[in-house]
């Protein structure tokens, strides 16, 4: 089974035409959840009206994932996706692309973490296109928590690469960390 993949697109700046462009994926989105009682919805469906069209092939190359789906939105501003292996960073520099032919000014987040956290990270895209990144893999991660969480590095066993205490002190701290650490690089970025 694939690692799923949750990441949420946020535009930080966007003007009224950008947001018409948006807007009008989130539209079509929105008509195939209603007519197909489906949430979430098929990102596959910005592309063609029949999912028998769009194979793994086609939604890695256009969307950067072998499957993905919409399954939170807010008009003008945000969309939730979760995706198998990867984000869909492919289909957000290409929706940014899109908007950046009518708004010289957009700037777009981007975060990302896989469900495992073999890694997680954050894209901020402007009009140029990738303008800063950050991920993380999982042992980055890890070290960045040595620093931070007391304790941390004295329940990991090097040489056996696992936790001596099953990884009950990680797992109480690393979600919060992860948060926390997205939420830094956006701050960093966007002000």
């Amino acid at each position: 089974m694939a690692n799923h993949v949750t990441a949420s697109l946020r535009f930080e700046r966007i003007n009224k035409a950008g947001q018409e462009i948006f807007n009008s994926k989130l539209a079509r989105l929105q008509q195939f959840a209603e007519d197909e009682g489906m949430n979430p919805i098929h990102l596959g469906y910005l592309l063609s009206d029949d999912l028998d069209d769009i194979d793994r092939g086609v939604m890695i190359e256009e969307f950067g994932a072998k499957w993905a789906y919409a399954n939170y939105w807010e008009e003008g501003y945000s969309l939730d996706i979760e995706s198998a292996w990867e984000p869909c960073s492919e289909f957000v520099e290409s929706l940014v692309d899109e908007i950046a032919t009518v708004d010289p000014d957009v700037l777009a987040v981007h975060t990302y973490e896989d469900e495992c956290l073999n890694f997680v990270g954050v894209d901020v895209y402007d009009s140029s296109g990738l303008d800063d990144s950050n991920r993380l893999e999982d042992y980055d991660l890890r070290d960045l928590m040595f620093e931070e969480i007391e304790g941390l590095q004295d329940v990991w066993d090097e040489d056996e690469e696992d936790w001596t205490d099953d990884g009950e002190l990680f797992q109480d701290n690393v979600y919060e960390f992860v948060h926390n650490w997205i939420e830094d690089q956006i701050r960093n970025v966007v002000e």
